[in-house]
């Protein structure tokens, strides 16, 4: 959770990408790098790589919002603790 707050202020700074991505590579320099080496092996130029790792970060974000309400309950409620042993566990990707 400490982990989207963290994310969606530093992307709230302006809705231009390029503000945005100063803005998260101040906090996590080694973006830049992952665009120098993954750019030209994904035939990108960079700021297409940037703005393809904002919307995932966006996009990551976004879904976290749709499902914490539901995590936090299910977290909180003792008793939702109701799965069985032969339950299957579903990871949220």
């Amino acid at each position: 959770m400490q982990q989207v707050s963290t994310l969606r202020d530093l992307l709230n700074v302006s809705d231009a990408p390029h503000l945005q991505w100063e803005s998260i590579t101040r906090k996590f320099l080694e973006l830049n790098n992952i665009v120098d080496q993954t750019a030209m092996a994904e035939n990108l130029l960079p700021t297409d790589m940037q703005k393809k790792l904002l919307r995932l970060y966006q996009t990551y974000i976004s879904e976290w919002e749709v499902v914490e309400s539901q995590i936090w309950a299910d977290f909180l409620d003792p008793i939702s603790d109701r799965r069985t042993p032969n339950d299957p566990l579903v990871a949220v990707q």
